[in-house]
């Protein structure tokens, strides 16, 4: 069984993915290969840094951090330009990723950044850098499931 960690970054993805964006089902997991014209605009997900508090004598306080980043291009057909394209990309993720329990494991989601970055030499496509913090309880000895003891 994967970690809680592991079950959070794979139900964000799956609500991305049922979420309607722009991106479609361009939504890719931790992705290395480059994004092409035809293929934006698309979202790639990936878990950032872990920290871990003692809570008790025998659960641990874990936080994540969970980056969304939204590559887009300028749409020809409207106009709208690159940054434009990617906002309407992150309110809809934003949305479902915000429900209310949308990860029942998750104790608090806090979006926390959010950093717009426009491609070197090509003004006409960039991305939107979105980092989410995920605060959730587990024994100390274990990650896989919330505390039985607290």
């Amino acid at each position: 069984m994967p970690s809680i960690q592991e079950r959070i970054v794979d139900r964000a993805k799956v609500l991305i993915l049922g979420a309607g964006t722009l991106a479609s089902d361009r939504v890719f997991r931790s992705r290395t290969e480059a994004i092409t014209r035809d293929m934006s605009p698309a979202i790639v997900i990936r878990p950032n840094l872990e920290t871990t508090e003692r809570e008790s004598q025998s659960v641990d306080r874990n936080q994540f951090e969970l980056s969304v980043e939204i590559l887009a291009r300028e749409d020809t057909t409207t106009g709208d330009a690159w940054d434009q394209v990617a906002d309407l990309v992150k309110v809809a993720v934003h949305a479902v990723l915000m429900e209310e329990d949308a990860f029942p494991e998750a104790d608090r989601i806090q979006r926390f950044y959010i950093d717009w970055i426009e491609d070197d030499g090509d003004n006409t496509a960039g991305n939107c850098m979105v980092r989410y913090r995920f605060t959730y309880l587990c024994n100390t000895g274990d990650l896989l499931s919330g505390p039985t003891i607290y």
